[in-house]
């Protein structure tokens, strides 16, 4: 009995980890040639590189005059409304879906060499 409830705890406890690399092997962020470009496929966030170095992701994000607006998630604080000059964007980028990276992931399941060999 204890024996059979380890194996359960084991196998739900690997399933929740493959689900979470297959979510997230899925998508990747795709850098756009312009913030226009970006912006106008109307994402749910984008992720923002500043001439300065920073990064930062930005939910609901659109351009005003010469701004780009959205919101951005700091933990214990929440959503804080940013606007950025659109000179200080050094490049956009927003999740995609990536074939080629839930391809090898699935492949590496597949044969045996992916996440589920890892002990628990």
């Amino acid at each position: 009995m204890l024996n059979n409830r380890c194996t359960r705890q084991r196998w739900i406890r690997m399933s929740m980890v493959l689900a979470s690399v297959l979510v997230t092997g899925c998508y990747a962020w795709h850098t756009q040639p312009s913030v226009a470009s970006a912006v106008a496929v109307q994402p749910e966030e984008v992720q923002v590189r500043l001439t300065s170095g920073e990064k930062l992701v930005l939910e609901s994000p659109r351009i005003v005059a010469d701004s780009l607006i959205g919101y951005h998630w700091v933990e214990g604080i929440g959503g804080q409304r940013v606007a950025l000059l659109l000179a200080t964007v050094s490049s956009v980028a927003f999740r995609e879906f990536d074939a080629l990276r839930t391809g090898a992931l699935v492949a590496s399941e597949a044969t045996g060499t992916g996440i589920h060999r890892w002990p628990f």
